[in-house]
């Protein structure tokens, strides 16, 4: 009897041992499955990634001489600009002097005449230009006239009286003046004016 109840312990425990051994091989083989789609995963993004980055190289190359059409559209514009702020400046130095002439020429009074106009650059060029006014008027008051329609130009500051003295014109005598102003011209477009006469 002893002996019989050994055997069917001896098989009972076998039998668990089986059980466990089956359930082990069945993890592993559980954990292999993961481990291999994990890898295969891997494998079709490097796979995906490496598609598109050959996709990308391709369009990168197409697109070179644009880039290179770019580049040299950047220099071309590169030089150009300091033209063009010369262009801008001188532009607005024109606009400038456009409206002081006309100013002056519909401002001044009857019996004066205007012989010459001189613009220099100032001693200080942060005063901007002198411009100078010199003329003829019958008389001394006509150069009072002027020199307050000059101040009523608003490009115009800083006028002041040079001179005055009287100037024989034919069987009259008059006054001949001058007036200095400063001009407020952008600093870029002041060298090609200094010195120079704009008009007479």
């Amino acid at each position: 009897m002893p002996l019989v109840n050994l055997i069917s312990e001896q098989r009972t425990q076998k039998r668990v041992a089986i059980r466990k051994t089956r359930a082990s091989m069945l993890a592993w083989v559980i954990s292999l499955g993961a481990g291999v789609a994990a890898v295969g995963a891997l494998m079709w993004q490097v796979d995906r990634q490496s598609d598109r980055l050959a996709e990308l190289k391709s369009k990168s190359a197409g697109m070179q001489p644009y880039q290179h059409a770019i580049a040299e559209g950047q220099k071309e514009l590169a030089v150009l600009r300091p033209k063009l702020t010369t262009l801008q400046a001188a532009s607005r130095a024109t606009e400038t002097w456009h409206r002081l002439l006309g100013h002056v020429a519909s401002r001044m009074p009857e019996g004066t005449w205007l012989t010459s106009v001189r613009a220099q650059e100032a001693k200080a060029p942060s005063q901007g230009v002198e411009v100078r006014f010199i003329g003829y008027a019958q008389d001394q008051s006509l150069v009072g006239m002027v020199m307050q329609r000059l101040n009523e130009c608003p490009d115009l500051a800083q006028v002041d009286l040079k001179y005055t003295k009287e100037k024989e014109s034919g069987n009259n005598v008059g006054v001949e003046f001058e007036v200095v102003a400063m001009l407020a011209v952008p600093k870029d477009a002041r060298a090609k004016e200094g010195g120079k006469a704009v008009g007479s």
